[in-house]
């Protein structure tokens, strides 16, 4: 038979045939191996650097695959004259230890049921298969003649898969060996190497005119040691220090000379053969600790390098092996070495005997120094190590396997360094679940997003000659030692029922886009957006009084609630508090100064209520208190910073706490008469008020789960409802009183602030997922928006609180009814929307029963995405995407009002002053923010790209006036969102006001940018157009050089450094963002309002009527995207929204922008 492979098959470099004479014998390898320089690169990089995920795309020809073994899913073990294997003799014992006495007799039963594994292959959308062939079923006594039927099955199996256009992979033995042939002492006996040959042989005859790549043998390692070592696997051989190396030494001459009894074949045939390695990695405990590094040396030379460095090296031993085993027998008084010597001849047949590198992969451990014992003789005792789990890891079903996912990359350059840069394959690498986990394997999923991204990281970004991936299981089967209660396959296979129904699980989607997409391509919500702000941006940090002001009984200030938790035993990490905390009570001065350095406009901070009122009430004011605060605001006016002043930030003062606090609904009184006190004292000089921050931490984290101040958890299923209410009706009237009373003076503006993260499905093709990650967002952010901005609780809340409550047998709803005169006076108390954001969660159904409490009401189970970055807390994860999908979420649900992010942030643990996890995130969720802009077709349209200066130049464009920066790229959306012009202008000497315009390549550029933005707004703006990614990346190149040109063409320019980065709408630094903010906000408002023929107007569609960049004033309807606030200066972690986090005290850096020292 012809073998046609397809194109992309056939072209496969590891599919042709190899050139054997120019593989040159490597010499051996050192001690410790010159590819411990993998530790020195990878092992000081910081957790941000190891975890980030990494877009891109496998080389186009890259082998995607699925895989099995014979014994694990054909059952069938006495059909058709097979034989009986180890396994079958094994597993029938009463002594196996097995769960469920369970054996592979039938198993998935594959071996009847061929049509449905195809159907499950071709599902799968890959391109191999990795299947093991039966050596019983073949030969049933191991040698003599063949079996027919067995022969028959695999022919069948090979030619349905080419009909799917699939290619086999084909492992000659998987450890089944045949009964009659162990009876001999199978691998003990050293003629086992002229019947494998034998076996090998008859393979290639029979099925290799249609096979291209074979493998010898798999997992030699846990054949050796597990089967002739600890007696854990069959034949059961417990000899610890002598048999397991020779019978690898009989392994590794039988694989040898099953590779060269291919070379008859291996012209006609044109395929591969190999052997598949099992590498998990070993991380020293200690990079700075010689030996601790030499320890991780030995654990990979007597794993991998035990096998590799044979085959891929000299034909030897590694030289760490050859000296840990001799020393340690001559310790124990034998004549010779327990490891078998190399003869010349056998160097010469095992040296080079692979064409590629078949990769076994599992998960990483800690390899830490240990002086181990001499008797009894055993290969781990030789090693001279301890293993220790990375515990911060999750743990999989099997004992000691963890996913460590980063470990396949550093194992994958070991094995480019340590064995000559070979083209590799990942032939095996799954993860264990629990079998009742059902079809919904969502940890097996992030397993494989993560391992697979660190895969394409070594292929992309270390140059690993990375050809293939094989390592999903296609299906549970029978996991060894293991049996069936646990499964690794991307399909469920029910094993209680004969017909052994397959499921797909979603494992199985996930792993058929990621093959689709060959890999991980950037898509909308990773490509970034390159642009500016609009002009009346407002760029701010944020603090709260209790993380920063210290000064807990100064100056008569009372005691506030975080005052008495964070004093009581267990309640923050490490026993911290906020009696001293970033002592800005004192240190006010300098704190200031660091805003003027960062140039920010504006500093949001709160008011300590105990610290102005002791008692919460108006009985006594506290003078020192408030002349505090009036200082505060008279130094930022002086700098040219504008307040945002919040009155309320969790700090209620302990005197109304003792009377009830919030669930008092005499709060809703001293509130605002507290607020009344503060309007009239600052209001004046403060133009930006906050009433409370994060009402939903303060009624369900404060009030439910117990894990903030107050630290009340008694009542989760009222009390939080209550609280929330009062909230509610002291904001409304402190908004409601400043409007009266203040505004037509004052001429300020007052909202809330409201918090929420964002959630996606758990499983996005499944409908109750959705439905969760909704009443996720409408029971944290609907619960306080609602009311505000639509009027009254949700229709959603309020359904599912009323009818639990009613099905528990209580009388009414335990969520509190608003009266038609609170709807109304609660209803529209908002000069903007308030709204701190920090992550993502992924959502599914989870059933409470009758339990009265939030998370019953919601019904609503979380998890987060191991391929998302990790912050310095656990509920934190850096999900970018998010932010942008939240905010569109307020712009359709709550009547798209101007929106002022009044949190943004991230924590790290890692206290180092290059806080790159920060950077990164805000230039992410920033870049998020700024797609906002043009892309979401928001109501403002004017965006600019390029650089940026204070000279201006005037450009007609059809019926748009727009006026030009030098080196200034305006990109002007028409009325109909519609045809885009740009042109660029060198500013000639003279006055700007009177400097001419000089045209350099313009129709060039024009062109170029029209097809950038159109693309722009296609590949973003789905049903806008249809440009694909590659049309994306095509226009943006030339514009891309344009940009480039315009940047250097001008020697005034500021550093390249600190520039480019608000050129591609990135802040990566405080000085950065100081240099930035100065001239895009401040500079550039007063050169703009020093000329005053330099206004422009551009006009648009309702309702947003355009922006007088002249005044810099907004009109009255456009979107105010406003100020990203990330944190001052690090403080104190009051905690998250998680019921099983505490406050992190000053563990974690929360979004900092400068480092203080303490």
């Amino acid at each position: 038979m012809t073998l046609m492979l397809p194109c992309s098959l056939s072209a496969h470099p590891a599919l042709l045939p190899p050139p054997p004479s120019l593989r040159a014998p490597l010499p051996p390898s050192s001690v410790p191996s010159a590819s411990s320089a993998v530790w020195q690169s990878f092992s000081p990089r910081t957790e941000f650097q190891t975890k980030k995920f990494h877009y891109g795309s496998f080389p186009a020809d890259f082998l995607w695959g699925v895989q099995s073994s014979a014994y694990q899913v054909e059952g069938g073990w006495d059909a058709d004259g097979k034989g009986a294997s180890v396994w079958d003799t094994f597993t029938q014992r009463n002594s196996s230890g097995i769960p469920e006495k369970a054996t592979g007799n039938v198993a998935c039963d594959s071996y009847n049921r061929l049509d449905q594994d195809l159907e499950l292959i071709q599902a799968s959308g890959v391109s191999a298969y990795s299947f093991s062939l039966s050596w019983a079923r073949l030969f049933p006594r191991g040698d003599g003649d063949h079996n027919p039927a067995g022969v028959q099955y695999y022919n069948s199996l090979v030619d349905g898969l080419l009909r799917l256009k699939v290619v086999p992979v084909v492992s000659l033995h998987h450890w089944d060996l045949p009964q009659s042939l162990q009876d001999h002492g199978g691998w003990r006996n050293r003629s086992m190497v002229h019947l494998f040959t034998r076996y090998a042989d008859f393979c290639y005859r029979t099925f290799g005119d249609r096979v291209k790549l074979w493998i010898t043998i798999n997992d030699p390692l846990s054949l050796a040691w597990r089967g002739y070592g600890t007696g854990e696997f069959p034949p059961g051989v417990k000899d610890p220090g002598v048999t397991p190396y020779h019978v690898a030494h009989t392994l590794l001459l039988a694989h040898a000379g099953a590779y060269h009894a291919y070379t008859p074949y291996r012209v006609s045939q044109g395929g591969s053969v190999s052997i598949a390695l099992r590498g998990d990695w070993y991380e020293p405990l200690d990079l700075t600790v010689p030996r601790e590094l030499e320890a991780a040396d030995r654990g990979m030379q007597f794993t991998l390098g035990w096998f590799a460095h044979p085959i891929f090296r000299n034909g030897d031993y590694p030289e760490a092996m050859k000296e840990a085993v001799g020393n340690k027998s001559e310790l124990q008084r034998l004549k010779e070495t327990r490891l078998p010597v190399f003869s010349e001849q056998e160097m010469l047949q095992v040296r080079g005997s692979a064409d590629v590198f078949c990769l076994i992969h599992q998960t990483t451990r800690i390899a830490k120094y240990s002086t181990q014992r001499l008797k009894p003789a055993s290969y781990l005792y030789d090693r001279d190590l301890t293993e220790a789990e990375l515990t911060d890891y999750p743990q999989t079903e099997v004992p000691g396997q963890r996913a460590v996912s980063w470990g396949l990359r550093r194992v994958l350059a070991w094995v480019r360094d340590e064995y000559g840069d070979p083209e590799v394959y990942v032939t095996e690498n799954g993860v264990s679940t629990k079998r009742d986990e059902g079809d919904e394997d969502t940890e097996r999923v992030f397993f494989i997003q993560t391992y697979i991204n660190e895969a394409l990281k070594a292929q992309s970004l270390d140059g690993v000659k990375l050809r293939g991936y094989l390592g999903a299981p296609l299906m549970d089967s029978f996991e060894w030692l293991q049996g069936y209660i646990v499964g690794q396959g991307l399909h469920q296979v029910d094993f209680t029922k004969p017909e052994r129904p397959r499921t797909m699980k979603t494992s199985a989607h996930a792993y058929r886009t990621i093959v689709q997409n060959n890999g991980f391509p950037p898509g909308r919500d990773q490509t970034p957006i390159y642009g500016f702000f609009r002009e009346d941006m407002m760029w701010s940090t944020a603090t709260a009084s209790y993380q920063i002001e210290g000064a807990w009984r100064a100056d008569g200030k009372g005691l506030s609630i975080w005052d008495t938790f964070a004093h009581t035993p267990l309640r923050v990490s490490d026993d911290d508090t906020g009696d001293v905390a970033c002592d800005s009570y004192h240190r006010y001065e300098e704190d200031v100064r660091m805003l003027k350095e960062l140039g920010v406009g504006f500093y949001r901070f709160s008011i300590a209520w105990s610290r102005v009122l002791p008692d919460g009430t108006t009985a006594h004011v506290n003078e020192p208190g408030l002349q505090y605060y009036e200082r505060l605001v008279d130094a930022l006016l002086r700098e040219g910073i504008k307040p945002q002043v919040t009155l309320y930030h969790w700090d209620l003062p302990q005197s109304l706490q003792d009377v009830g606090g919030w669930e008092n609904v005499t709060v809703v009184q001293r509130f605002t008469e507290y607020a009344d006190l503060m309007f009239s004292r600052l209001g004046d000089k403060v133009k930006f008020w906050i009433t409370i921050n994060e009402p939903y931490i303060i009624s369900n984290v404060g009030h439910g789960y117990g894990a903030a101040a107050p630290g009340i958890s008694f009542r989760p299923g009222t009390l939080p409802y209550i609280v929330g209410h009062h909230l509610l009706k002291s904001h409304a009237e402190a908004w409601h009183l400043y409007d009266q009373k203040y505004r037509p003076t004052q001429k300020g503006q007052i909202s809330i602030t409201l918090n929420s993260d964002w959630a996606e499905p758990r499983n996005p093709s499944k409908q109750e997922d959705h439905d969760a990650a909704r009443r996720m967002v409408e029971f944290q952010l609907g619960w306080f928006a609602h009311p505000v901005f639509v009027g009254d609780y949700s229709p959603l809340m309020k359904t599912i609180i009323g009818n639990r409550s009613l099905a528990a047998g209580l009388p009414k709803s335990r969520l509190p009814e608003f009266t038609p005169e609170e709807i109304i006076r609660i209803r529209g108390t908002h000069d903007y929307f308030g709204f701190n954001h920090y992550t993502t969660k992924r959502a599914y159904p989870l059933e409470y029963g009758n339990l009265q409490h939030y998370d019953g009401d919601r019904s609503a189970g979380t998890l987060v995405d191991r391929a998302w970055l990790d912050s310095g807390s656990g509920w934190l994860k850096v999900t970018p995407f998010g932010f942008r999908r939240i905010l569109n979420f307020i712009k359709e649900n709550y009547g798209d009002p101007p929106v002022v992010v009044t949190e943004n942030g991230v924590s790290q643990r890692e206290f180092n002053m290059n806080d790159e996890l920060r950077q990164h995130y805000y230039q992410e969720y920033t870049n998020q923010l700024l797609k906002g802009q043009p892309v979401d077709c928001l109501e403002q349209r004017l965006l600019q790209f390029g650089a940026n200066s204070s000279s201006q130049r005037l450009h007609q464009s059809g019926q748009e006036r727009v006026q030009l920066q030098e080196g200034e790229q305006y990109v002007v959306l028409d009325s109909g969102g519609g045809t885009i012009d740009i042109t660029d202008h060198e500013v000639l000497e003279g006055e700007p006001s009177r400097a001419a315009t000089k045209h350099q390549d313009t129709t060039r550029r024009r062109r170029v940018t029209q097809r950038y933005n159109q693309c722009l707004r296609e590949f973003f703006c789905g049903g806008c157009g249809e440009a694909t990614r590659e049309s994306f990346q095509e226009a943006r190149e030339p514009q891309e050089a344009i940009r480039r040109e315009l940047w250097c063409s001008h020697e005034t320019r500021r550093s390249s450094l600190c520039k480019s980065a608000f050129t591609y709408g990135y802040i990566s630094c405080a000085e950065c963002l100081s240099s930035v903010v100065s001239e895009s906000y401040q500079s550039r408002i007063e050169s703009y309002q020093s000329v005053s023929e330099r206004s422009i107007s551009v006009e648009q569609t309702a309702p947003c009527r355009g922006l007088d960049l002249g005044t810099r004033q907004p009109p009255d309807e456009a979107l105010v995207l406003g100020t990203r606030q990330p944190h001052l200066t690090e403080a104190l972690d009051l905690g998250t929204d998680s019921p099983s986090d505490r406050g992190s005290g000053y563990r974690t850096q929360t979004a900092p922008l400068t480092r203080l020292w303490t």
